[in-house]
């Protein structure tokens, strides 16, 4: 499930960067270029989590996570929504890659949660996960 980049809530002032040669740290935290992004709006596990299964057994989710996005991203660059002013080595934002939003297929593949589950975009792709049982779910 994709999002594109004009259903997102624009905040004016904000404005998109390119970001290259992208590393991902977990299903929820990318860095490049001396910058690290956590991806707004989602709670994702860190990359050494493990969750359990339906039968109890446990699993590396995190890990799995982790892949998960470093697939999906594969070496292109990534747009993130940035503050206008000043140079941060830390922030929060939304990010997309070839027009997707980063934090709604993450929490859409079952990898992470919405930290709110007033935005609808989010909240629809946690429940429709949480039925196909993938991701975190299974």
């Amino acid at each position: 499930m994709a999002l594109s980049i004009d259903k997102l809530t624009i905040d004016p002032s904000l404005k998109p960067k390119l970001f290259y040669r992208v590393v991902v740290r977990d299903g929820g935290t990318i860095e490049a270029s001396g910058v690290v992004i956590t991806l707004a709006g989602i709670a994702a596990r860190k990359a050494s989590a493990q969750c359990k299964d339906a039968d109890g057994k446990a699993w590396a989710c995190g890990a799995r996570a982790r892949v998960a996005l470093m697939r999906l991203i594969h070496g292109r660059a990534v747009t993130c929504q940035v503050p206008k002013s000043g140079k941060q080595t830390s922030l929060t934002a939304r990010c997309t890659v070839g027009g997707g939003d980063l934090s709604t297929w993450m929490v859409a593949q079952g990898w992470a949660e919405p930290k709110a589950l007033s935005e609808r975009a989010l909240a629809d792709a946690a429940a429709a996960a949480r039925k196909r049982r993938i991701g975190i779910w299974r």
